[in-house]
């Protein structure tokens, strides 16, 4: 499974498309119930790491936050990606699930 497609969050408040773009991965915001969100970059500079069977290396930042955290995801059965944010130390990030609504060609 692959992380490019639509996404939509736990809370069903936000849809977010991630997107290759050369040897990076990224996403913005393509539906939210804040209609102000739409469109912002939230996750950029993402790099497989296929030794972890991770997306890591890049940054996050979710519109309820202030700064840019570091960013890694993990894919997980069902459809489902755990969006990890954190500063510093991996083990004090913040996760929060998606689950995969389409995939794109």
């Amino acid at each position: 499974m692959d992380i490019v497609g639509k996404w939509k969050n736990a809370e069903n408040s936000m849809t977010i498309e991630v997107l290759y773009n050369k040897k990076t991965f990224s996403a913005k915001i393509i539906a939210s119930r804040n209609p102000s969100d739409v469109g912002k970059i939230v996750l950029w500079g993402l790099t497989y790491n296929s030794k972890d069977k991770e997306w890591g290396n890049g940054y996050v930042q979710l519109p309820e936050m202030k700064h840019p955290a570091d960013c890694f995801i993990r894919l997980s059965k069902n459809n489902t990606s755990e969006i990890t944010g954190y500063h510093v130390f991996r083990s004090l990030g913040r996760t929060q699930l998606f689950y995969k609504i389409a995939k794109l060609n």
